[in-house]
Parts: C-alpha cells; structure tokens; sequence
C-alpha cells in the first residue's frame, strides 16, 4: 500500500509523543502550562506597573520591567523546551508568549500611538477615511501611503467596529502578532518534524532585536511580514500534496504586495531561492520535489507591478538608506572606520553591565550555532526551504559587522525579523529535534560519542535549550530597543519630548476643531507627529517639500532670512515647543531638532529661549493658543511679504 507525502508530513508530526493513549499522568503537565500562562499575564501587570512608575518617575520601574520580562519568559520557555509537553500546549504557549510581549509594548502607550513611524500610517488612515481615496498625500512618509494594506484593513475594523483608529490599530497588530507566532510555529513544525523545536524555534526567533518594540508597532512591517509567513507555510503545504492552499496561499502574497514593500520583495527573493534549490534537488536524485515556481513569478510580477504603476516613488525612498549602508560598510571594511560606538548614549543612561555581557554572550551565542549547525548539515539531504532558511541564517551572521556603522546598525536589526526565522530553524533542530526517519531531522553534537553521552543525562537536553534560549532572548531585548526608551517616559522632560504628549495632542485636535485640516505646520519633529495624525495638517519638512525649518527658529530675531523661509514654504502656523529650550537634548530622543538639512552644531545644546520667543513681538504673528508647553502662532503671508519686499 502506497503512502502519500501527506500521510507522512503527519506521521513526522507525531515524533515527539509516538503514544498517543491518554495517560493520566499528562493532567499535571497540562496544568504546569496553565501556571506558565497564568505566569505570563502576572508579568504583563508587572510590566504594565514599571511603565506607571516610569512615567511618574519613580524609582524601581527597571526591577519590575525585568521581574514582568523574566515571568513572561521563563516557565513558558520551560515548558516548551520540555519532552513531555504535548503539542497543543505548544501551539497554545507560544501564541500566549507572542501575545503577552505584544501587551508590553502596548503598555509603553495603552491610549495612543507614540512611536516615530506610527504617526505616518495613522495619517495613512486619516487621509483614506476623510478622501475615501488610495495614495493619499503623507508628509512624514512618501512611501507610506502608497502601501495602503494596513490602512484599508484598520478602517475597515474602524467602519465595522465603531472603535477608534488608535484601538483598531492595536487589535489589527495584535492579531497580525498571533498569526507571525502561529505560522513560524507551524512552518518549524513541518519542516523539523517536531512541535517541540516548533516551539523551542518560537523562542529563539522572539530574541530577534525588533521583535519586543519595532515588530509591535502600528506600521505596514508589523502586518505584512506575518501575512508573507503564513503564505509560505501554505505554499510548503501544497509542496507536500494539500493543493486546496494555493489560492488562500497566493490571495494572502498579493497583500503582501499592497501592504509593505520590502516584505513583498523578500517573500520573494524567498520563493525564487526555495525554487532554484528545489530544481538543483531534482536533478540529483528527488525528481518529485516541488519548486514554487508559479507562486514566484506571481509574487515578482505582482510586485514589480505595484512598484511601477502605484508606489513608484519607493525606489527614491529606498535607494538613499542602501547608498548609505554601502558607503558605511565599505568605509568599515576597507578603512576600519566605524561610524557607530556599541552601547554609546552620550548625555544619557547607558545600559547595565549585565545586559552588555549578555547581549554580547547572545550574539556569540548565534554566531558559533550557526557555524556549528551549517558546517554537520551542509550535506545532508533537506527539504529545499529548510535549505534555504538555514543559510539565511549565515547572512545574518556576516551582517553583524553592521552593527558598528549608523544606517547599517539599523540594517541589521530591521533584518533580523526576516533572517531570524533561519536563525530559529537551525539553533532549534541542533538543541531539540530529534532522528525521525527523516534526515533533514537529525541533531548531532560534537561527535557520536559525546553526542550520545550528553543525550543520557537526564533533562541536559532541555536546560541546554532552555538556557540558550534564555540569553539569546534577553540579549535580543538589550540590542533592541535604546536603554534610555525602553519604559514610557514621563510626559514632562529635561529637553525635547522622547515621545508625543498628551499636550501636544491636545493642541493638535484644538487647531484641527478651530481652523479645519491641511493646513502647512512649521515645528519641531516631535510636536509635528501629533499635528501630522491628530491635527490632520500638513507639517513641513525637507524630505516632504524642501522646506528648511529650522531657518524659522534657531535665529535669536526676526532676519530677513526667516521671512524668506516662511514665504517660501508658505508657513500658516507655527507652532513652538517649550521643552526645546530645557536641559540637555537627550541625542537618542529627537535630533535633529526639526529637519534632517539643519546645522549638527545646533542639536548638542538646547533651543534659544530667545529664538522662540521672537514671534510674541513680530507682526506677522498672532498667538492663537498656549497652554504649559505647546503656543501656536497664525502666520500673517501678507505681512511676511511686505517685510521681504516682496508684497
């Protein structure tokens, strides 16, 4: 009797509880899951109380932060590297893990967005509710608005619902981060044979850098990059016979095409490689080895589609960060000139000792397993996309240089959320997986002998798994997000706002109530995301129409300079921000001040209080709003040309 590829996927996934008979003594392992999850909801109020203590700027909020981390972590990771876990408990754990470190980032602001990019797909979503029309202007963005696929489904939550932008924004994310943690579980799963490195596999792709904050946040990244996930875990289905997943399959990579570029282009760069390795297979003796060459060409054709007829200003968004990353890549291999000190926060708090030593620890960790794990695997027969996961895996190891320069630090880190899933797969079929009658999910260590020495001791498996796991997540957090931000700040600083205030959101949504939307803002780059989203105006910037805005303020008095930017830019508000004029800014927080073209010797001292307070006396100016930190200015265009002559 012949048995199908399907029937042997299954059997694969039965490997690590061969007896299925019920046992009575599962039922307290069952229930040392359910502690590991009641474990995680105690450490999200944990979390949620550091964030409170912070804002009030308490002491002890980093305690109770690492005290929230360590009981979100720990027993699920326990139990998920044990043997005896069933797999449903898997599945349910590692969705419960994802979920819970979802909520710590949305304790960091439970009632709005604060973080930098969010601001641009509210406004994203603010322009398709108000026109009901796609590629809407975005001036903190370009690119933005023309990947409308998270828009269109968070309005769409909005109109259906009767919830708010900000609520409707974190269920779509939140629910986005339920099906990233299902479909890496799911994938792992099917191509290791074993729910047990599934879910040791989830752990370690939770220690990517952006996973905890970046990975989290309201943005086009955060919902295309699970939806790509999903589609080439139904596309692997139907590379095992289950041929009913090629339409959801190839519906959910065309919203990947419309929600995110760069997720579109690696879903297939991913595709295009699983193709080319399958095809090389066939020729060496698996002459049934299906390739995604049709899902491929779809994806490309698909994305290149969109590129040339609806985003095709993506490319000048794009092109300048590479520019720059290979200028700074070659300036560190050729000159071993870093542009970058690890852990530098001048004029700010720098992170523990500890969680250096950790972070460093980690990424040697990742280092010599991928090593390790390529070098015993290179020759083994694999299914064709464990193939390619796996050296990804190396790619990411041979960017960690990266990490000393500027824009490739931010390289790395943004491509840890792609390359990790290879990281997962090889550190997770090294530490756990185990022969299965399928050699792509064998575990060998450092020899037979020693090898079958150390798989005798009883649970040396699982605590190796369980203590890698453990510092490769940590030190991922350590690497993420800068020390100094980690914890929501307090409303009132020394300096320019880390985030948007609740002052600065109220002033926006006065001026959008008294004098309606669109009209052109000069601020600093902070204030201007609340009167971007909140406010609905336009905010100016160089990168969004050329303008020069700190030509407005940083002048002690009324030049004739600073006429000529306002006429030129077409100011009609201004809007001035007293914390620019307090303390120290801190440099991870907002500089520049308000433009990236803005001298570099102004962003190492506080604004002028004198420079702000010159549009009080100037003529052109009418002060129609002032509260503890926020003063608007209407700006008089007829009164500004006659002071340039112009008039």
């Amino acid at each position: 009797m012949s048995v199908t590829t399907e029937s042997r996927s299954r059997a694969l996934l039965l490997i690590d509880h061969p007896n299925t008979t019920p046992d009575p003594s599962a039922i307290p392992r069952s229930v040392t899951s359910v502690f590991a999850g009641i474990g995680a909801c105690v450490g999200v109020f944990s979390v949620a109380e550091a964030d409170i203590r912070s804002r009030a700027s308490a002491s002890g909020s980093y305690a109770l932060f690492w005290l929230g981390i360590a009981l979100i972590f720990v027993p699920i990771a326990w139990q998920l590297c044990r043997r005896t876990t069933t797999r449903n408990e898997r599945l349910i754990l590692a969705l419960v893990f994802g979920l819970a470190l979802y909520l710590v980032k949305c304790l960091y602001s439970p009632t709005s967005f604060v973080f930098t990019d969010e601001f641009a797909h509210v406004r994203t979503v603010i322009n398709l509710r108000n026109s009901g029309h796609l590629f809407g202007w975005n001036p903190e963005i370009r690119a933005a608005a023309d990947y409308p696929g998270l828009a269109l489904v968070t309005l769409s939550l909005v109109k259906v619902s009767g919830l708010s932008i900000v609520t409707s924004g974190m269920v779509v994310i939140g629910v986005g981060r339920l099906l990233l943690m299902l479909s890496v579980f799911l994938l792992l799963e099917r191509l290791t044979g074993s729910s047990r490195a599934a879910g040791v596999g989830c752990l370690i792709y939770a220690g990517n850098a952006n996973f905890l904050y970046w990975s989290a946040q309201f943005a086009y990244e955060s919902l295309a990059l699970p939806l790509a996930l999903a589609a080439a875990y139904l596309i692997l289905r139907r590379s095992d016979g289950a041929k009913r997943e090629v339409v959801p399959a190839l519906l959910i990579a065309a919203m990947v095409v419309i929600t995110h570029h760069l997720t579109a282009y690696a879903l297939f760069g991913l595709l295009v490689a699983w193709s080319v390795v399958a095809l090389i297979s066939r020729r060496h003796g698996h002459p049934r080895q299906y390739a995604p060459i049709a899902p491929a060409l779809l994806v490309g054709v698909g994305a290149a589609l969109w590129l040339g007829l609806a985003a095709r200003q993506t490319l000048g968004y794009l092109l300048p960060v590479f520019d720059v990353i290979v200028v700074q890549g070659v300036n560190l291999l050729l000159h071993h000139k870093s542009s970058k000190a690890l852990f530098a926060n001048s004029g700010g708090p720098v992170e523990p000792l500890w969680e250096r030593v950790v972070a460093f620890a980690s990424v040697l960790l990742i280092v010599a397993f991928v090593l390790i794990g390529l070098v015993r695997r290179w020759r083994r027969s694999a299914h064709p996309l464990t193939s390619v996961l796996m050296w990804t895996s190396l790619l990411y190891v041979l960017m960690l240089p990266l990490a000393i320069t500027g824009e490739g630090q931010e390289a790395l880190v943004r491509s840890g959320e792609f390359l990790f899933v290879g990281v997962a797969i090889l550190l997770a079929t090294t530490l756990v997986a185990r022969k299965a009658g399928a050699s792509h999910a064998r575990s060998r260590w450092f020899g037979d002998g020693l090898g079958r020495a150390w798989r005798r001791v009883r649970a040396a498996r699982t605590t190796t798994a369980f203590v890698v796991c453990l510092v490769i997540f940590t030190g991922g957090i350590s690497l993420s997000w800068s020390y100094a931000k980690r914890l929501s700040p307090p409303p009132q600083v020394n300096g320019p706002p880390a985030i948007v205030t609740p002052d600065d959101i109220a002033a926006a949504r006065w001026l959008l109530g008294e004098y309606g939307p669109n009209h052109r803002i000069a601020t600093d780059f902070t204030t201007g995301l609340a009167f971007d989203t909140y406010g609905d105006q336009n905010v100016l910037s160089g990168a969004s129409d050329g303008a020069h805005v700190w030509r407005i303020f940083f002048p002690l008095t009324m030049t004739r300079s600073v006429y000529q930017e306002l006429s030129a830019s077409n100011v009609e508000f201004v809007v001035v921000q007293k914390q620019l004029t307090e303390g120290g800014p801190p440099p991870a927080y907002a500089v520049p001040f308000f433009d990236d073209g803005e001298p570099g010797n102004e962003d190492h001292r506080p604004v002028s209080v004198i420079s702000q307070e010159k549009f009080a006396s100037a003529a052109a100016f009418s002060m129609v709003y002032r509260s503890a930190t926020i003063t608007i200015y209407r700006v008089h265009q007829s009164r500004v040309r006659a002071a340039t002559g112009s008039a």
